[in-house]
């Protein structure tokens, strides 16, 4: 039986476009994409439909808060293929946000905006205080696909660091400030290698792709 791992990292080395396929893996690391350790998790739902359009993914899970009370939280990610690339040329010496990045970005923080003002958003989930609604976070590119090429760059190492000076920046004012997380794809392929994740067989995984239709970076300051 094809592992999870080894059907994602398949998937990975895909030309086209495979978000819906790769997303579909994501249930193997639920664990890592919320912030606070669950008793157990609930839903795992992928292309809600809400009324600024369809999120990419709600993961809810019930939890111990720390006055010791027992309730339920959603946390919304935006997800985007391993095929993206997260920044593109701007200058000699600075990259820009990709379309597909600021795509990411701009959805996520409507439909947070949106699901925790909701009240049918809550009932549905069984949420029963805004404050328990979160941002989860963004997920895309892979290590190949930090910066889009450009001829213009002299070297590897000149692109590599311009992607480290931007995603820094950032993390440092603006993903910090709302508590949003960046991942790419590379993390959560070590996770389904590390003997954490929780594997499932593939043929369960196809079935949630059907219903739904240093560079190994992981920004995640919020888990300190």
């Amino acid at each position: 039986m094809t592992s999870p791992f080894d059907c994602l990292n398949q998937l990975m080395k895909e030309s086209s476009h495979k978000e819906m396929e790769c997303r579909a893996y994501l249930k193997n690391t639920k664990e890592k994409l919320v912030k606070n350790p669950p008793d157990k998790f609930i839903r795992f739902e992928p292309e809600y439909r809400g009324h600024t359009g369809d999120s990419d993914l709600i993961i809810t899970c019930e939890v111990v808060n720390d006055a010791g009370l027992r309730c339920i939280e959603a946390y919304i990610w935006e997800v985007k293929s391993p095929q993206c690339y997260v920044f593109e040329y701007d200058n000699n010496n600075r990259v820009k946000p990709t379309k597909d990045l600021i795509s990411a970005e701009n959805q996520l923080l409507h439909y947070y905006e949106e699901y925790k003002k909701s009240e049918t958003f809550k009932q549905e989930f069984e949420i029963t205080s805004s404050d328990n609604v979160h941002i989860g976070g963004i997920i895309i590119g892979q290590k190949d696909r930090l910066v889009k090429p450009n001829a213009k760059y002299a070297s590897e190492e000149k692109k590599n660091s311009l992607y480290t000076r931007a995603i820094n920046c950032r993390k440092e004012h603006f993903y910090k400030a709302s508590r949003i997380d960046f991942i790419i794809w590379d993390r959560i392929l070590d996770l389904l290698r590390s003997d954490k994740a929780v594997s499932q067989p593939s043929e369960q995984v196809s079935t949630i792709s059907s219903k739904s239709s240093n560079f190994d970076v992981t920004i995640n300051d919020n888990n300190n």
